[in-house]
C-alpha cells in the first residue's frame, strides 16, 4: 500500500558512455529510495527461498543502538535509513 511506504531519497546519474550498445548514447539512472516498516503478522507470514537468503540469518528486527554496533561498511547506510523512517 502507498501509504506504508516511507520515501527515503532519490539520486541521479548520467554516463557520456554506456557499457551496451549503442554506446555513444549514454546513459542515465535514476533511483528512488523507498522503504517499509512490516507489521508483526507480515513479519511471522514470510517464507524466505533458501536459494536466495541465508536461512539461518532470517528476518530480523534491529533498533538503532543495535545497528550502530554494525560493522563500519554496513552502519552508516542503515543509520541513514533508520532515521528517515523512524525519525532520528
Amino acid at each position: 500500500m502507498p501509504d506504508d511506504l516511507y520515501f527515503l531519497f532519490h539520486s541521479e546519474m548520467y554516463w557520456k558512455r554506456r557499457n551496451p550498445e549503442p554506446q555513444e548514447l549514454g546513459e542515465q539512472c535514476r533511483v528512488l529510495m523507498f522503504c517499509f516498516v512490516p507489521t508483526q503478522k507480515e513479519i511471522a507470514g514470510i517464507k524466505l527461498d533458501p536459494n536466495e537468503h541465508d536461512l539461518e540469518h532470517g528476518v530480523k528486527l534491529y533498533d538503532r543502538n543495535q545497528i550502530e554496533k554494525f560493522p563500519e561498511n554496513n552502519r552508516e547506510l542503515l543509520l541513514v535509513f533508520y532515521d528517515a523512517t523512524f525519525g532520528g
